[in-house]
């Protein structure tokens, strides 16, 4: 084990590292290295120098977050700059001749790194600051940075000796009490067991070194005075090129960041919406974002009329056809899949001509999105179908002229779709467009454009205005354009498709998790099955390879999907991770099978996005024609098209979608892209077909049942005559090799040909007269199978040599959030597709769980996202039952953690093995309470093994060891729906404006008639009610409408002239509504209406504080409340003090923690608590002394409740609760000490009624 010192460009995440940044931001970066390091004066002592490295950083942290001592602390960056804000880099400074206690290669064990040890102890053990990112020790010359993970791992670990010692020294029972015993004693030992048994990374630079690189640029502020720095490191003299020193600081510029030291998200971040670009792309399109006024969603819609501009393109779309297709709906719909397809075209050629540009070091002449080179729509067209869509040597003679440098793209996103048929884009009219209000573009004097512009010439200077450098490789820039990375084009588009089909754009950190863990336990599966190994980890796998060419194949070999594929972000982050796969297990080749070695090539995921790298860290650049250069970029390219065309399928309905995650793995295809040698390096390789793995269909619907091991030849009737079977057995194999000649690539016309004979074999093959479904045949009347995917012989990749449906090893993804009771006719036709997980009030994801299960290879792996209601609800009942019949692996509930930008879903993911194994199963449980965003990190510490058992069709708790236990001896006595109480939920009006009032209205109303009076009830609403006891100015007009058992009948609204006079305000309204009684006057009946004159418990629907409330004054409650009243005395006690006895049970911390898991979360960390759930609470009956000792401890807490100021049942005697001296009146200090002391008393004995006595236990229950 040993220290390992590497550069800041090594601990810099390689997608930050390739994004440019700005000439005046290096200048201000070198300008300030500059000052510091003028600063160095040896005669001055530790805290001079502190203070300088204080002014250095504060430049680059302040004003977003600030700098500081933080006593004992030398200096902490901290994670914000509000007074709640914590130390998140934490440093122990010294002075330049400080060499004794300074931290070295030489020397590590020293006071220095003493120091700091103790200071993480102080922040992450005794202060539970988890917010840590990285430990720095330097003396002004030398800076060292350790990553906290390497000190958790092994200071913050409870198992080290170190852990005690400190609590103990901290509470003053060491033998030492100084925080010098603490170095000597405790620390340095630690020190040296921690150095011996750990690598550690730790990040170095020397200031001297980074000063070296310090020289002004042409039009720089600054400059050196070469007379006063003669012998200064950072004389001209002893200094590299103005750009090259630049460029030689970048690593330093952007580990010294809050994006490195503070891990805070960047530009370039796939997890984030460049919201400028996504306002101004939707003007130009014609559309726009709103929030519905139900639930507050936001959609994306055509323009308001007021705002329309005829110009844009869906409006001009619209007008070209709507003469065509009268029917409103559809014109919009397909004027929109037009400009989608469009605007898709457009991107990618961005792309493609920045990447050109890229590989031509800025080359003006390789430009062509621009009118210069494309003047109009009819011009346009033309580059979409006569150049892009054409090879070379097809092109005619004037086009070849006019784009020398344009490359040929074999992409079916050149060709003309089936709606072009009615619309191309050269239908579009040239017009001239008004400029978004808040666009990117600037005018002559650097303000904003204003003003009117060409659409093509619009939409070209918009697109300009922005980097689409596909892999950019960083750098010094004068420009500043912002970069669009590949990622966010899909979230853009998955939220142009509108959310319509319960799809949501998945955060990239999460793609790339599940697609890690899932891809990494499949090709350890993989290598185990073919070579009868036993690995647990590629690390082990890596070790046995010998034949580079068969582990190869092994990988290849595997098949992964998204049955819901969206915009591609899962296969794009399965594309991503089997690379980096590859480079891990070190068998990455070129296209003559040699190995390229992880030294000269290093392939790894940062930021969902693939980097490459050498082995210093420096992102690989392709340079055409140089041999090395082009062997890796050649091999990148081999790899991820081998890998999109024979590893990853994809399915959605929506047909966007599809052409969206095609134009993705296009995309990443692109990336890598090469000039052939063939035509001297000026031509680039042809893309591939590699759009026939996506499909458009219901991956739900199949005619055929999805069975391994069968063909479809299986599922002819048996008295078939064998000519047929034959018949259908030649389709198929004609089939599965016209798939193959499609991606084998060819002309446009054989693509389209081989298009047409694939599209009219799936026909024949879907179709047969004499199929039959599960036994039974099924007329086509009875379900329409037109958007059915045959899973059966869809992907030939998934077919043995006999035509057998083999399943995929992997399916991943993130399935719609679909209601089924709201699909109609189709939740119908799935209810007959013998689903097990079929439930009328469940959701569309449970069938994809089901689906993605059956299609699985045996051994093979499935992971997906989804709500995590089905984890408790009664309609997840079917799944669960499910689930607990496959080898769960892992399930991670996040509670109520917002992952969605702009909609409100909480998830869980689960990774699931079709295989029989009941092995333990990781879990964890998070909530916005603990999670802090930082995913993985916070994920693997609160994971931990749990029995399978414990996920059955009961309901799925995940809970910490120590609540579990708790939650366990929890499981006792009577459940509430066993008790002899009622619950029932408050009144329903129908229109609560009408009968809702408060005191005023209330006066008002007797003030007019006083027999009013009798018709207003004091009302709590959920949001009024507090623990035991509430107050309320709200009030409820109880116009009932009798209990026909009880010959107790309606009220007549005419005895009541104020109250009708009232109603009548609303009274269009009041007739309209569905809860009303006889007459639009009255109530709905209520069958326990008498229930609210008794005293009761009230308790809120939906809640965060968990508050139960007594209630002995006939309040009413709304019908978002619920109630709680007594049938009949319990046992012995006394009438009403069971009541009691269960409000302080509700209202302790013990109950609290019980509702926390095991009732739904809801929004801002809210649970559910509706009778569904509640009445499951089980409660020990059996200690009828302990339970008058609750009942009597509620009382007194009422009571005290009652004395404080704002109570109006206020009394002015003290009651011995506590007086404030000379005077009679109570102090609300003292009461609210004297409400906190029984509080606790409540909670020690419902501790004491569970059998609850471990310390731990109970310390867990008090903080949770």
């Amino acid at each position: 084990m040993s220290i390992k010192f590497i550069s800041p460009k090594k601990s810099v995440n390689s997608a930050f590292l390739k994004l440019p940044v700005s000439v005046e931001k290096m200048e201000d970066f070198k300008l300030s290295l500059k000052n510091l390091y003028s600063k160095r004066n040896a005669a001055r002592d530790e805290e001079y120098h502190k203070g300088e490295i204080w002014n250095f950083l504060r430049k680059i942290f302040e004003p977003d977050y600030s700098v500081q001592v933080n006593r004992p602390i030398d200096l902490a960056i901290f994670n914000g700059n509000t007074a709640s804000a914590k130390p998140a880099v934490i440093i122990e400074a010294k002075s330049p001749t400080n060499v004794a206690e300074m931290f070295s290669a030489e020397h590590p064990n020293v006071k220095s790194l003493q120091e700091l040890v103790y200071y993480f102890m102080l922040e992450y053990v005794q202060s539970g600051n988890h917010e840590i990112k990285w430990l720095a020790i330097t003396n002004f010359d030398e800076w060292y940075f350790f990553d906290v993970k390497d000190f958790i791992r092994y200071f913050g670990n409870k198992t080290k000796p170190i852990y005690d010692q400190f609590l103990k020294f901290k509470a003053n029972q060491m033998s030492g009490n100084k925080t010098s015993d603490f170095y000597n004693e405790i620390a340095k030992p630690a020190i040296d067991d921690f150095l011996a048994s750990c690598d550690i990374n730790v990040v170095h630079f020397s200031l001297a070194d980074a000063c070296k690189n310090v020289i002004a640029s042409p039009g720089s502020k600054f400059g050196i005075n070469s007379t006063k720095q003669s012998n200064a490191v950072c004389h001209p003299e002893r200094s590299v090129s103005g750009v090259e020193g630049s460029k030689k600081l970048l690593p330093l510029y952007k580990f010294l960041s809050p994006e490195t030291l503070l891990a805070k998200p960047f530009a370039n971040d796939s997890n984030s919406l460049d919201r400028n670009f996504y306002a101004e792309l939707l003007h130009i399109i014609g559309l726009e974002e709103v929030k519905e006024d139900k639930g507050g969603k936001k959609v994306i819609r055509r323009k308001n009329p007021a705002n329309r501009d005829k110009a844009s393109l869906l409006e001009s779309a619209i007008y070209q056809l709507e003469d065509d297709f009268p029917n409103k709906e559809e014109c919009e719909a397909m004027a929109l899949r037009l400009c989608i397809t469009w605007v898709n075209r457009l991107l990618f050629l961005k792309l493609v001509e920045s990447q050109i540009l890229m590989y031509q070091k800025g080359d003006a002449s390789y430009r062509f999105m621009s009118t210069d080179k494309i003047a109009n729509f009819d011009e346009l067209n033309i580059f979409f179908f006569k150049v892009l869509g054409k090879k070379i040597e097809d092109r005619d003679e004037d086009v070849l002229k006019r784009y020398p440098n344009v490359p040929y793209l074999n992409s079916s996103l050149f060709e003309p779709t089936e709606d072009e048929k009615h619309l191309k884009i050269r239908g579009i009219p040239d017009a001239q467009m008004e400029i978004f209000n808040k666009t990117v573009l600037k005018d002559e004097r650097g303000k904003r454009a204003k003003g009117t512009l060409p659409n093509l010439d619009y939409i070209f200077k918009f697109l300009d205005a922005y980097n689409f450098a596909s892999d950019a490789q960083g750098g010094v820039t004068s420009t500043s354009k912002t970069l669009i990375n590949a990622s966010v084009l899909g979230l853009i588009f998955e939220k142009i498709n509108g959310y319509k089909d319960g799809s949501f754009f998945t955060p990239g950190f999460i793609t790339d998790y599940m697609a890690r863990d899932v891809l990494e336990r499949t090709v350890v599966q993989k290598f185990n099955e073919k070579k009868s190994w036993k690995c647990e980890n590629l690390e082990d796998v890596s070790d046995k390879i010998e034949d580079i060419s068969e582990a190869n194949e092994i990988v290849d070999d595997i098949r992964v999907a998204d049955v819901a594929v969206g915009s591609g972000h899962f296969l794009v982050s399965a594309l991503n991770r089997l690379l980096a796969i590859k480079s891990e297990l070190n068998i990455l080749c070129d296209a003559d099978g040699k190995r390229i070695k992880r030294r000269d090539l290093i392939l790894k995921v940062d930021n969902d996005e693939l980097s490459v790298v050498d082995d210093e860290g420096e992102p690989f650049e392709y340079k055409p024609g140089n041999e090395e250069s082009q062997r890796y970029q050649e091999a990148l390219f081999n790899e991820k098209r081998r890998i999109i065309e024979n590893c990853l399928f994809g399915v959605d309905l929506n047909p966007n979608s599809v052409n969206i995650c095609r134009l993705r793995l296009w995309i990443e295809l692109l990336k890598n892209a090469y000039y052939t040698k063939e035509s001297d390096y000026k031509q680039l390789q042809t893309l591939p077909n590699i759009d026939i793995n996506i499909k458009v269909g219901d991956s739900l619907l199949s005619k055929y049942p999805v069975q391994n091991g069968h063909v479809v030849l299986d599922f002819l009737q048996k008295d078939d005559k064998a000519d047929k079977k034959n018949g259908l057995a030649a389709k198929l194999k004609e089939y599965r090799k016209n798939v193959q000649d499609y991606k084998a690539g060819g002309t446009s016309y054989n693509k389209q040909q081989l298009r047409l004979n694939i599209a009219g074999l799936k026909s024949q093959l879907k179709e047969p007269p004499s199929i039959d479904l599960f036994g039974n045949v099924v007329k086509n009347n009875d379900i329409d199978f037109s958007n059915s995917l045959e899973w059966m012989f869809e992907f030939p990749e998934i077919l043995d040599d006999e035509g057998r449906f083999t399943g995929f090893d992997a399916i991943i993804g993130n399935p719609p959030y679909v209601q089924l009771q709201s699909m109609g006719e189709m939740s119908d036709v799935y209810s007959k597709r013998d689903y097990s997980c079929y439930n009328k009030s469940a959701d569309l994801y449970c069938l994809f769980v089901e689906r993605a299960y059956s299609l699985l290879k045996k051994n093979g792996y499935f992971s997906f996202i989804m709500p995590n209601k089905w984890m408790l609800v009664d309609y997840g009942k079917e799944l669960r039952q499910f689930m607990s019949q496959t080898s769960l692996k892992k399930i991670l509930n996040f509670g109520d953690v917002q992952f969605f930008a702009d909609a409100t879903i909480y998830v869980c993911i689960f990774v699931s093995q079709k295989s029989g194994d009941k092995m333990p199963v990781l879990a964890c449980s998070l909530n916005s309470k603990n999670y802090h965003g930082e995913f993985e990190k916070e994920v693997n510490a609160a994971t931990f093994e749990f029995p399978a058992e414990n996920f059955g069709a009961s309901e799925w708790s995940i809970r910490n060891k120590l609540h579990d236990s708790v939650l366990q001896k929890m499981n006792v006595g009577t459940a509430l729906k066993d008790m002899p109480i009622t619950i029932n939920y408050g009144i329903k009006t129908g229109f609560n404006d009408a009968f809702f009032i408060d005191g005023k209205t209330r006066e008002k109303l007797i003030a007019e008639d006083p027999k009013s009076e009798e018709l207003i009830k004091p009302l709590l609403r959920g949001r009024d009610i507090n623990a035991w006891v509430t107050e309320s100015d709200q009030y409820l007009i109880n116009p009932h409408n009798g209990i026909k058992e009880r010959n107790i009948a309606p009220i007549n609204i005419d005895e009541y002239p104020a109250i009708k006079k009232h109603l009548d305000q609303f009274i269009d309204k009041l007739v309209k509504r569905g809860d009303k009684g006889d007459t639009p006057y009255n109530l709905r009946n209520c069958a326990y209406l008498e229930d609210f004159s008794k005293p009761k418990i009230i308790y809120p629907e939906i809640t965060s504080l968990f508050s139960f409330t007594y209630d002995e004054l006939g309040m009413m409650c709304n019908n978002k409340n619920y109630i709680i009243s007594e049938k009949e005395s319990f046992q012995s006690l006394p009438k009403g003090t069971f009541l009691k006895a269960l409000l302080a049970i509700f209202n302790s911390n013990l109950v609290k923690l019980w509702i926390e898991y095991n009732c739904p979360v809801l929004n801002g960390g809210a649970r559910n608590i509706s009778t569904t759930y509640f009445e499951n609470l089980r409660i020990p009956l059996d200690n009828a002394e302990l339970l008058q000792q609750l009942a009597t401890l509620a009382d007194e807490i009422i009571a005290a409740k009652k004395q404080a100021s704002c109570h109006p049942e206020r009394t002015l005697e003290p009651k011995a609760i506590g007086e404030v001296e000379g005077s009679s009146e109570v102090s609300d200090e003292a009461i609210q000490r004297n409400i906190a002391t029984l509080e606790a008393q409540v909670n020690t004995l419902v501790y004491q009624l569970y059998g609850i006595t471990d310390a731990e236990e109970i310390e867990t229950v008090e903080k949770r």
